[in-house]
């Protein structure tokens, strides 16, 4: 199939889309005519790569994505020094309660919050998706520790994935030493959210620190801001 794509001073391609759409329509470059009143090739190169490395509203929450789950060709390791600990609240270009939670069965480690009372909080784990395990602990069946309803709705904070490979069992040690960290700040007279959120993502690290396969190392995403 034969493309012709329009880059003139007057009309050209106003977003990346426009081009990858149009470019993904050939099987050879040689299909593609480019149509144009620019002088030089370079000013018509120059203008479709403005167009495909333009900044939008995705671009921060992707290249995040990419930074963290990227590996080198020639390396097991990832590209990123930095651990797989995702703050989406921060680059998430809309609002926080749009943020869409996994779907998938593939295992979590969670932590909630009462959106009523920041003080009641509640860390647990599950083999199903979150927002089916979210919806039984705003319906009074999902735990005993979020059965009351003067503390719903519960919103999710936190959440611990890339676990398909892990136990049950092995869930659930990851959830106690989540569990025990908060308790030994409460203990010790500090009882914040921000905190609590901490003691999740310092458990990813110290698992991942010990696990040389990069496959198995474990993702912090926060979902909440807190100050």
């Amino acid at each position: 199939m034969d493309v012709a794509l329009e880059v003139t001073t007057k009309h050209k391609p106003w977003e990346s889309g426009q081009v990858v759409v149009g470019l993904s329509r050939t099987k050879s470059c040689k299909q593609i005519t480019i149509v144009s009143d620019m002088k030089e090739k370079k000013d018509v190169v120059d203008a479709l790569w403005d167009c495909l490395t333009q900044i939008n509203q995705w671009t921060a929450v992707v290249e995040q994505i990419v930074d963290k789950l990227a590996v080198s060709p020639t390396s097991p390791t990832r590209l990123s020094d930095e651990p797989l600990c995702m703050n989406m609240v921060e680059f998430y270009p809309f609002r926080t309660s749009d943020y869409s939670l996994p779907q998938s069965n593939t295992g979590y480690v969670y932590f909630l919050v009462s959106t009523v009372s920041h003080n009641e909080v509640y860390v647990g784990e599950t083999g199903r998706n979150i927002p089916l395990r979210l919806q039984e602990h705003n319906s009074g069946r999902g735990a005993h520790g979020t059965k009351t309803a003067t503390y719903m709705p519960w919103g999710v904070a936190a959440y611990i994935d890339k676990m398909s490979y892990k136990t049950k069992i092995e869930r659930q040690q990851i959830e106690r030493e989540w569990q025990l960290r908060n308790k030994q700040s409460r203990n010790n007279g500090v009882s914040d959210v921000k905190t609590y959120l901490k003691h999740g993502k310092d458990i990813v690290l110290q698992h991942n620190s010990g696990e040389p396969e990069v496959e198995k190392h474990l993702s912090f995403h926060q979902c909440i801001v807190y100050s």
